[in-house]
């Protein structure tokens, strides 16, 4: 295939993945990063007109594409998507905020940790895009390339910078950074973290005052292996799109989903397993997903806790 046939078959009105396309273009990314680059450009500027006009997912597949590549120039566009209105944003990536963008974000900072340090630090973002830098940082630090003392001093400094914020920080993003730190394990903060809850600052439908001690010191490598599960580096751009849950697949588990838009499909962790050692129950839901036994507690603090 040409690039001009890989980008005209990545454009077409979704009809299941084109994998054609999509390992035609993991080939030649000279040929296709340009094209690529434009339909992430396009999508970025005017959401609303670039989905009625073409109707595809191609800005999700160039998405992926480029975090493969580690194309720098990607990151702006994705960016200008993380700024966007709720709307926009979620017609754009719908459940991608959550499960896939810190795996993009990740691929695309890589010796740039401070972009993602801003980004989680933006109190005019939305919490789950400052999440999704926070989760990324991780992403960097678990996979080797960021230290951990660095990664620590990140954490330091962002703590530091929600206190100074006092009670106009947003509760959400405080609950997510708690949770970045009970993942990580770094026990040390602990005593802030206290301070925080007792001050009334983190949501408490996301963190439970009384599981905390016990959630960030139980610190172990597994702990980091089960966030791999779901959160890691795109190391093939067909293979994550893989992972990922479309309409119309087998197994719909979404009552009401966003049409043509992708969420996390929990049995896609078989395509993960393969490259971890040690493997997670097929049918788990992802670590940010509702619990499925209704407690409407995330599964990570509810069945999903080891």
């Amino acid at each position: 295939m040409t690039p001009s046939d890989i980008l005209a078959e990545l454009e077409l009105p979704y009809d299941g993945l084109p994998e054609a396309a999509l390992l035609e273009a993991m080939e030649q990314p000279g040929a296709v990063i340009p094209g690529l680059l434009t339909i992430l450009g396009e999508a970025a500027a005017d959401p609303m007109a670039y989905l009625d006009a073409t109707g595809s997912n191609a800005h999700l597949y160039a998405l992926y594409l480029l975090a493969q590549f580690r194309e720098p120039r990607a990151l702006e566009p994705l960016l200008s998507m993380l700024r966007l209105p709720a709307d926009q944003q979620d017609a754009l990536l719908g459940d991608l905020l959550t499960e896939g963008v810190p795996s993009l974000l990740a691929s695309l900072c890589i010796g740039t940790p401070a972009v993602l340090e801003a980004t989680a630090a933006d109190p005019a973002l939305d919490p789950y895009v400052r999440g999704a830098a926070m989760d990324a940082l991780l992403v960097l630090s678990f996979q080797g390339h960021l230290p951990e003392d660095k990664l620590l001093r990140a954490f330091d400094v962002l703590l530091a910078t929600f206190e100074a914020r006092g009670p106009a920080e947003d509760p959400t993003a405080w609950a997510f950074l708690i949770i970045a730190l009970e993942t990580a394990g770094f026990a040390a903060f602990l005593p802030r973290l206290r301070e925080a809850l007792r001050r009334g600052r983190v949501d408490r439908e996301l963190v439970d005052p009384d599981e905390l001690e016990d959630a960030i010191t139980r610190y172990n490598a597994h702990e980091r292996r089960r966030f791999l599960l779901t959160h890691h580096l795109v190391e093939d751009a067909l293979l994550s799109l893989e992972e990922l849950h479309w309409p119309g697949d087998a197994e719909d588990l979404d009552e009401d989903p966003i049409p043509d838009l992708p969420t996390f499909a929990p049995e896609a962790v078989h395509a993960i397993i393969a490259r971890q050692p040690y493997p997670k129950p097929a049918g788990t839901p992802a670590q940010n997903a509702d619990c499925p036994c209704g407690s409407g507690k995330k599964y990570k603090r509810c069945c999903g806790k080891p």
